[in-house]
């Protein structure tokens, strides 16, 4: 019978993404960096949330794109967003094929799935935006005003994850640190997705 430390590191190399998926993400996402850089002005670009942190877990879904849009494409900042993420969409489209890419809430969708294999699923949210120095403003289809501020760094999907993780931590540390050296980011964002934590510290 697998120990309570074997079975985590079972269950989290069934998470936890190889170094050839790794490599195969980072090369798709510098390429479509790279490809909006063409079609766009792009002042700068970053990935955000759980990607760069190093927390994604299988299958690699939604990751996100910061495309910040320089000078010359502040026109698109006074029309509807619809209009911004329709030319996005529409040079995706080009690149990827209309069947891999989609219009989304705030950004546009491109998938490098493979059919019938949803371990395999890759995808990537290229998100539009505009540098408003203490934030930036991205395009928000179902609000009012059209634009939403944001800031990814404080985003609040990730201050989400980090007190659970706190918690958790806390909690399995102070039964021994036995179970907590197998935990790592993308397994405990799982736990923490999918609830409630396992109560594995009891009788221990």
């Amino acid at each position: 019978m697998l120990t309570i430390t074997e079975a985590f590191q079972k269950f989290r190399s069934k998470l936890e993404l190889t170094q050839k998926e790794q490599a195969d993400a980072s090369r798709r996402q510098k390429d479509v960096r790279a490809y909006m850089d063409e079609c766009f002005h792009i002042e700068r670009d970053f990935l955000t949330g759980s990607y760069k942190r190093w927390t994604k877990t299988k299958p690699l879904k939604d990751v996100d794109i910061f495309c910040v849009l320089g000078e010359d494409e502040r026109k698109y900042r006074s029309k509807h967003p619809s209009v911004l993420l329709g030319e996005v969409d529409k040079k995706l489209a080009k690149e990827y094929g209309r069947s891999n890419v989609s219009l989304q809430r705030r950004s546009v969708s491109v998938n490098f799935g493979v059919a019938g294999q949803e371990e395999r699923v890759m995808s990537f949210d290229v998100v539009p935006a505009f540098d408003k120095r203490q934030h930036f403003e991205i395009p928000d289809t179902q609000t009012k005003m059209g634009w939403t501020e944001t800031d990814p760094e404080i985003h609040a999907e990730r201050a989400k994850f980090v007190e659970p993780q706190r918690l958790l931590s806390r909690r399995l540390f102070r039964n021994g640190g036995r179970i907590a050296e197998t935990i790592r980011g993308g397994s405990l964002a799982y736990f923490v997705a999918h609830g409630p934590l396992p109560n594995l510290c009891e009788n221990s």
